[in-house]
């Protein structure tokens, strides 16, 4: 029996379709999520060691990581919306007491460069959770030099999104080294989640193509008492509202 040709190329065609499909479907975007965290008291006149914890399973991370309100969680919620797989790689922190040793510094944050560049297939991004006032024997400013070494082995086009506390200290490197830098907007810290979320959304808006983020950093000169950051009275709340206000206007 002869096959007409019309109906050869059809199949052809249609195998193509279901063909590309299958490939879309299983090419999901692969986002890594570590960070080396420390909140030095530079005064202090003992090292601080930092120490990585011993990585779960994927499947264990992301169901411990949607207990609670934490930048994880938000992560794993807006990931799960958003089409994105997370993959946990390195995490590493310090004590508050005393600068972090360059020993213990150099080691976690060469673990989480490998994590990166080392994994089969390729991830599409990466999450740094960071403090964000991390001081090291040889880098006065820890967390920028992690965003810094992470640029370096991932090259320009390769997508950081770094989440910051509340009380970090920005430093002009760690803005020039990521594409979006995320700070806490309320103390008490009770908007962690939904800072995961919102950096959840802006990773997948940059690696789909449809945004860009540009950053810019001024620091004027103010100097607020601990007593007087409560976000939610006083001086920073209408700071704080029309950061608000600013943000959902873009």
């Amino acid at each position: 029996m002869r096959i007409p040709l019309s109906f050869v190329m059809l199949l052809l065609i249609f195998a193509g379709q279901v063909a590309g499909q299958a490939s879309g479907a299983e090419r999901r975007l692969r986002v890594a999520v570590g960070g080396l965290r420390a909140e030095s008291n530079s005064f202090y006149p003992s090292l601080a060691e930092m120490r990585s914890r011993e990585l779960p399973s994927r499947e264990e991370w992301l169901r411990d990581g949607t207990r609670g309100r934490s930048v994880r969680a938000g992560l794993i919620e807006g990931a799960a919306d958003l089409g994105l797989d997370l993959y946990p790689i390195t995490t590493a922190s310090a004590s508050f007491l005393g600068k972090v040793s360059d020993q213990s510094f150099n080691a976690s944050l060469d673990a989480l460069v490998n994590d990166l560049k080392n994994a089969d297939p390729p991830f599409d991004g990466v999450f740094l959770d960071l403090h964000g006032a991390m001081v090291v024997e040889s880098y006065p400013h820890g967390d920028a030099e992690v965003a810094r070494r992470v640029r370096e082995a991932m090259g320009p086009d390769f997508p950081i999104v770094v989440t910051n506390d509340f009380h970090g200290n920005v430093a002009p490197e760690l803005v020039e080294n990521c594409n979006v830098l995320i700070t806490y907007k309320e103390h008490p810290h009770l908007d962690t989640k939904e800072r995961g979320l919102q950096a959840a959304r802006i990773m997948a808006s940059m690696v789909a193509g449809k945004v860009k983020p540009v950053q810019a950093l001024e620091k004027p000169a103010i100097l607020i008492n601990l007593i007087h950051q409560d976000t939610f009275t006083g001086v920073l709340k209408p700071i704080v509202a029309e950061s608000r206000r600013l943000e959902a206007e873009n």
